[in-house]
């Protein structure tokens, strides 16, 4: 019984196998790789800026240099966003974290110091760079570059001591306040100029940088400010000639008009007949005559939509010239339309002067 149990056990291993036995498949131990080990990635350009870096720099005025430092800063993992070209804000923290890594004096400014560092890294040396153990008396920038009398600047750079002298060419500032890598100063009395800027300490004299002094404009009490002269008014040549009023009527209509003589006289005519007269003093005529010349331009002609039948056009006519439609809206006719309108109710005032034509058929 036992051994029809093992055959019986054996037979259904074999059936359990793909093709049987004689077709297992042999394990093979795997074959374990060696890692290569690859170098650390080196720079594609070896970098050496001719220029001194700081906030407000570009490209157009470094030569590309600008995106240089960010492309630089951006593989060192410092500046995380695409190069601009332009040494702002963001570059300038960017380089204040790269300096304080490197043992350098966290100004934001890319000076001599700097520069040497980035050219060092970039140009593959393969000596580990090393801060100096001395920090050598060093300017590297001011801010601002310009101002008056009595403007604060603070000068950034390396090896200030708690004693500092500041050099205006030969003339010593006064008070200078020492803050690690910067100087803080009040510019002195003195007048304007390009000066250059110069610290002594114990360690020596520095190289200089320049500050443009501006004066401010000279205030004297006793000069009286000068006298104001209006320009000459204009006064247009007075003129005699009559002035002319004239509604062309319609065809219901006759038309009438009105001239005002330079004295105030004239007369009233209907359908081009003289029909009444009138004596010196009548009517106003220096203030149709203001009226007319406020007009920019009398003889614009000026013109709206208006009915055959009962449409009629009011005009001036003034030394050969003749205006538009004074019955059309027209802001600059506004005023002498007004008045054209009181002298002829004046001088139509007891008469029909718009008689109707059916009336004289």
């Amino acid at each position: 019984m036992a051994r029809k149990t093992t055959i019986l056990f054996l037979s259904l291993l074999c059936a359990a196998i793909p093709g049987g036995l004689s077709h297992a498949q042999v394990y093979n131990s795997p074959t374990y790789y060696s890692p290569t080990y690859y170098s650390s990635p080196t720079h594609s350009s070896c970098l050496s800026f001719s220029y001194n870096l700081h906030e407000g720099s570009t490209d157009y005025t470094t030569g590309g240099e600008v995106t240089e430092l960010q492309q630089f800063l951006s593989q060192k993992g410092y500046f995380l966003y695409a190069p601009t070209g332009y040494f702002g804000a963001i570059t300038y923290q960017s380089v204040q974290e790269f300096q304080a890594a490197e043992v350098l004096p966290s100004t934001g400014y890319v000076g001599p110091l700097t520069r040497s560092l980035i050219e060092q890294i970039s140009c593959g040396s393969g000596q580990a760079y090393s801060p100096p153990t001395q920090q050598y008396l060093s300017l590297q920038a001011l801010s601002p570059e310009y101002g008056y009398p009595g403007t604060n600047v603070t000068i950034y750079g390396t090896g200030f001591t708690s004693n500092n002298t500041i050099y205006f060419d030969s003339t010593v500032v006064g008070q200078v306040y020492s803050y690690g890598n910067s100087l803080t100063f009040t510019v002195p009395s003195i007048s304007a100029g390009i000066y250059n800027i110069v610290v002594q300490n114990v360690d020596g004299t520095s190289n200089s940088l320049y500050f443009t002094l501006y004066s401010y404009p000279t205030y004297n009490p006793y000069l009286l400010p000068p006298s104001y002269n209006p320009p000459p008014q204009y006064n247009p040549p007075s003129s005699n000639s009559p002035i002319i009023i004239q509604n062309s009527g319609s065809t219901n209509t006759d038309p009438y008009g009105v001239t005002v003589n330079s004295d105030g006289s004239g007369f009233l005519s209907v359908n081009n007949s003289v029909t009444k007269q009138f004596s010196s003093g009548t009517f106003n005529y220096g203030s149709l005559l203001s009226a007319i010349e406020a007009v920019p331009t009398l003889s614009f002609q000026g013109s709206c939509m208006k009915s055959a039948s009962f449409g009629t056009t009011l005009t001036v006519e003034y030394n050969g010239q003749t205006s538009g439609d004074l019955s059309c809206p027209n802001s600059s006719y506004q005023n002498l339309a007004s008045i054209v309108q009181s002298i002829l109710g004046q001088a139509c005032s007891g008469i029909n002067c718009q008689l109707s034509r059916f009336l004289l058929r």
